[in-house]
């Protein structure tokens, strides 16, 4: 055995322990900006638009943005209540970024779902499933420009159960690896 096959182990069971915390990181960071930043409303602001303001790099370090989104709807503070008046380049190319990996995302809960239904594991089927069809609800549902609530909150619940099933994949991949 060459030293680099010894070695593959040992990075995979570390990017996939890395890949098991990238979910709970992520959910424990946006909680923090949303109880510490003023003028956030959970109720009414996605998560993309702490990419603006003083504290916007936050967002952008942990990978949410390479493009920030436009300020809107009252955040962060001064900025008009409304949506943005004119979409600036880096605005939309923060939705069509997104979208594109959201849509990724939900193909990849399809494609393993249709993995492990082959599998015969079907709990990790009907998660991947579930997780598939309500992202890309609240995903619609945010991407529709309505500037309700209820969508705002939904859409939170959905990142949310990604975020759990996609850390959940990655921790099972590492117990499997580590047998």
């Amino acid at each position: 055995m060459t030293a680099r096959q010894a070695e593959a182990p040992t990075t995979t069971r570390t990017l996939l322990a890395l890949g098991a915390a990238a979910g709970p990181l992520y959910v424990i960071v946006g909680l923090a900006q949303i109880l510490t930043r003023e003028g956030f409303d959970w109720t009414r602001h996605a998560l993309s638009l702490m990419s603006n303001g003083a504290w916007g790099w936050v967002q952008v370090a942990i990978g949410a943005a390479f493009f920030s989104a436009d300020p809107a709807l009252g955040f962060p503070p001064g900025t008009s209540d409304g949506p943005p008046a004119v979409i600036t380049t880096h605005g939309l190319l923060h939705f069509v970024s997104g979208g594109i990996g959201f849509l990724g995302l939900i193909a990849a809960c399809f494609v393993l779902a249709a993995r492990f239904r082959g599998e015969d594991r079907s709990s990790w089927m009907w998660f991947s499933v579930a997780t598939g069809v309500l992202f890309f609800a609240g995903f619609a549902g945010i991407a529709s420009g309505a500037q309700s609530r209820t969508l705002v909150v939904a859409f939170y619940l959905a990142v949310l159960l990604a975020w759990t099933w996609l850390s959940a994949l990655f921790r099972a991949a590492l117990v499997r690896a580590e047998r």
